[in-house]
């Protein structure tokens, strides 16, 4: 029987993983839970003196140029305009650095490449400043060019990248590097030459001098004392936040691949106090460098962090089956409901060596196991309790790699049976609760206050016939209880029984329950009401980046 259901979140959770160039880690299989990504001094970089030394505040800043005379674009009310450059500047540059997906296509006439993703380890996050300073160095920039940046993921919802590589730039201690002010389209709206040329510059020794305030750390962030800005989507905010975080959406600090005007900047950050230093993330860093970058212009005191390194320190997780249900049950053709209930516990086990957690339990309506869990070796762990008879691996290593690899693009989650890798196209999951038909009372944003367990992110199920042919994927949207609910719209489904498993993603990991549900459908039960899943369109999805 085909079975297990998967939710990859391709993370910064950061490219066109069909494009070998731009492949990114998490396509690689590199989704791991031991993240030490802090670890940055083992190079015995210089340090430079902390960016965080208390500069005068950005009331002060602003008052000082109030009283200057003469100001361009890059200078209309910005504390740091001189991170922000103009076409002029650019042409100036020692250095065009096109960051972006599209370089092939075209870019800026002399930019030579850089994928941003390159920048982030095998967990999607910063890499150290060592390693950061010799792609750099590889790339043909020393410590001494001026280097102007530019470019826009297209996997990623076509974000500009650019300020997470001036955030990476500023990080391994360089000092001249702006932002091209509206990006590769500004550049050809004035006119200025594009080509599709490759260019590349002799390679150079970068020595890094580490920025170190720039980018936080799990302590810093979990101490309480900063202020926090999610800047993920506002479905995945929805879904779980760092206590105390507020949600800043990139939209609003940019339009049209400008910065925002200094005084809807003003406006967007009248939350925030201008004294205190400020925090952003979101899930590998390009997100949040966006917002990041916005308020490096106001002249706030911010650095950098990552969910993804937020979600490998917390406890570990198992998500638990309390009851699966379908109604109605039998059915004839036309709409079945799928009500599921999952708990969030503790797992005591050792959940750094863990890739995935299947669960596999009876067909009873109402039915709860233990997790079975696949080891680094490739062999099956089974919990106390757990329902597995075989005791044989759900799947292996090289299948989750191969999986992984064959996502669309990392900012799209998918679901795909484990054990038939290409058998149905992937299914795009919303964050919980994103749903508009399946809310009872609005968004559940309980989980996001003090609970002691991580979340259900995402949940969802796949409808399969006797012969293993998937005959559906259905969207598992929360209500305001612990229930998971989406339609199944079963109208041209022949007569026969059908079997459903459930997948559920909670602390980073996605936990599988395999074949939990039978739906029988006969065409001589009689037709119910039952309102179908309004289409999603327009839902943002969960983003890794």
């Amino acid at each position: 029987m085909v079975g297990a259901l998967a939710l990859t979140f391709c993370l910064a959770t950061s490219n066109v993983c069909a494009q070998k160039d731009y492949d990114c880690p998490t396509c690689n299989g590199g989704d791991t839970f031991t993240l030490d990504i802090f670890n940055f001094l083992g190079h015995n970089p210089t340090i430079v003196e902390d960016e965080s030394e208390k500069p005068p505040g950005p009331k002060e800043a602003r008052a000082e140029w109030e009283n200057a005379t003469g100001a361009e674009r890059e200078d209309e009310g910005f504390v740091h305009g001189e991170f922000l450059a103009s076409i002029e500047d650019a042409e100036r540059a020692d250095v065009i650095l096109d960051v972006g997906s599209d370089y092939g296509s075209s870019h800026i006439e002399g930019a030579i490449p850089l994928y941003w993703d390159q920048l982030l380890d095998e967990e999607n996050n910063p890499k150290s400043a060592a390693e950061m300073a010799e792609i750099f160095g590889n790339a043909g920039i020393s410590p001494d060019d001026s280097v102007v940046v530019y470019g826009d993921c297209a996997p990623c919802d076509g974000i500009s990248v650019a300020p997470f590589v001036f955030w990476a730039l500023r990080y391994v201690g360089h000092d001249d590097v702006k932002v091209l002010d509206g990006g590769l389209n500004g550049w050809k709206d004035a006119g200025r030459a594009t080509e599709r040329k490759a260019n590349q510059r002799p390679a150079v020794t970068y020595t890094p001098r580490a920025r170190l305030g720039l980018l936080a750390d799990y302590d810093g962030v979990a101490s309480g004392e900063r202020q926090l800005v999610d800047a993920r989507t506002l479905q995945e905010f929805a879904a779980d936040k760092i206590s105390g975080a507020v949600h800043i959406d990139i939209d609003e600090v940019q339009t049209d691949g400008q910065v925002r005007s200094s005084e809807d900047l003003a406006d967007v950050f009248s939350g925030l106090d201008e004294d205190e230093p400020v925090v952003v993330y979101s899930n590998a860093g390009a997100r949040g460098a966006m917002v990041w970058y916005a308020l490096r212009l106001m002249g706030y005191d911010s650095a950098i962090y990552t969910w993804n390194d937020w979600e490998a320190n917390q406890p570990p997780v198992r998500v638990v089956l309390k009851e699966v249900r379908a109604e109605p049950n039998p059915s004839g053709p036309g709409p079945v409901k799928i009500y599921a209930t999952f708990e969030v516990v503790p797992d005591e086990g050792d959940a750094a060596t863990e890739l995935f957690g299947a669960e596999s339990v009876a067909e009873d309506e109402s039915t709860s196991g233990d997790a079975v869990v696949e080891d680094a070796d490739d062999e099956t762990v089974q919990g106390d309790g757990g329902s597995n008879e075989t005791e044989e691996s759900i799947v292996n290593g090289t299948e989750i790699e191969e999986m992984i690899s064959e996502a669309a693009s990392m900012e799209e989650p998918t679901v795909k049976t484990m054990g038939c890798v290409a058998c149905f196209d992937p299914m795009i999951l919303y964050a919980s609760g994103s749903s508009p038909s399946e809310i009872v009372g609005g968004v559940k944003l309980g989980s996001i206050s003090g609970t002691s367990t991580a979340p259900i992110t995402a949940a969802g199920a796949l409808i399969q016939d006797q012969d293993g042919e998937v005959m559906a994927e259905v969207e598992l949207a929360s209500t305001m209880s612990d229930e998971y609910t989406g339609t199944w719209d079963a109208t041209g489904a022949p007569d026969g029984v059908y079997i459903v498993t459930l997948a559920a993603a909670a602390g980073g990991k996605t936990f599988y329950f395999e074949d939990v549900l039978t739906i029988e459908i006969d065409s001589t039960a009689p037709v119910q009401e039952t309102a179908t899943n309004a289409v999603t369109t327009g839902i943002r999805k969960l983003g890794s980046y």
